[in-house]
Order: structure tokens, then C-alpha cells, then sequence
């Protein structure tokens, strides 16, 4: 009984408060890599990103995961055949911190693609660790730069 009370515990406070996320993505955008001066080589696109820790607490990692979409709203392949991206952010991030980073070659396709992200890891230093899903409801929250796309192909 102590341990399913412990777990509900753990459940309970580790979920993430939709309207105050405790990381806010400013910038998540795919762009052609630029090689030797041609944008665009080899049909690599690079992910740009910025976020701020707005967690009162000390981040270990950040993990966000996400689709690549086309210009009709569909999950799309790369020339790999990965539809589904990570980008994995190490820490330490500490509180108010505010972090601009670069994915060179996140993923390969001849049409430039939408990033789309479905849901965000957070592991702190002190342990604990949260998953949220992105959902139309919370998606200005963490990423007020994205609107909502309704995916075609899901």
C-alpha cells in the first residue's frame, strides 16, 4: 500500500503544470545546412532552437521529440526513412537560463520540412523526471512560435 501510495505521489507531482511549462521553446526551426557556402547540400536541414528554464530548478537534459511535416500537413520520411526525431539538449541548465542551440544536419530531405514536436523530456538534477505530450492545448505554452497543426497522416 506505502509503495503504490509513493508512486501515486511521484505520478502527482511530476506532472507539468500546461499553462506555466517549465521550459518555453522561443525558437524550433528546421533550415537548409549550409555547405561550403551552397545552402541546401546533400538536402541537409539543420534544427535551430532556443528555450529558457523556467523550472525553479537545475535541468540535467532536455529531450524533445518531433516530426518532420510537409506542406500539407503530413508526417513525412527523410531519405533515411526516419519520421521520428530527437534532439537531446545536456545540461546543466541552470534556472533562468536561457540556451540557443544547433542541430547541423538533423535530418535529410529534398523539400525543406516543418519541425513538429510531440512531446518534451526533462530529467532534473535532482532526479526527477517529466514527460509532456504537445497537445493543441498546450502547444503556445511551450512553443508559442508554433501554431497547431492537425497531422494528416497520424
Amino acid at each position: 500500500m506505502k509503495k503504490t501510495l509513493l508512486v501515486l505521489l511521484l505520478v502527482l507531482t511530476t506532472s507539468i503544470n500546461a499553462q506555466n511549462p517549465p521550459v518555453k521553446f522561443t525558437k524550433f526551426k528546421l533550415s537548409w545546412f549550409n555547405v561550403l557556402g551552397f545552402t541546401g547540400g546533400g538536402d541537409g536541414q539543420t534544427l535551430k532552437l532556443k528555450f529558457k528554464n523556467k523550472s525553479g530548478k537545475q535541468i540535467k537534459y532536455i529531450n524533445v521529440k518531433y516530426y518532420a511535416i510537409n506542406s500539407v500537413n503530413d508526417i513525412t520520411a527523410d531519405k533515411f526513412n526516419r519520421s521520428k526525431f530527437v534532439v537531446n539538449c545536456t545540461g546543466p541548465f541552470n534556472d533562468g537560463d536561457t540556451k540557443s542551440l544547433q542541430v547541423d544536419i538533423a535530418l535529410f530531405h529534398p523539400n525543406l520540412l516543418i519541425a513538429y514536436p510531440y512531446e518534451v523530456d526533462i530529467d532534473y538534477m535532482d532526479g526527477e523526471c517529466i514527460e509532456a505530450e504537445i497537445t493543441e492545448s498546450n502547444i503556445s505554452n511551450f512553443f508559442p512560435n508554433i501554431k497547431y497543426i492537425k497531422i494528416g497522416n497520424i
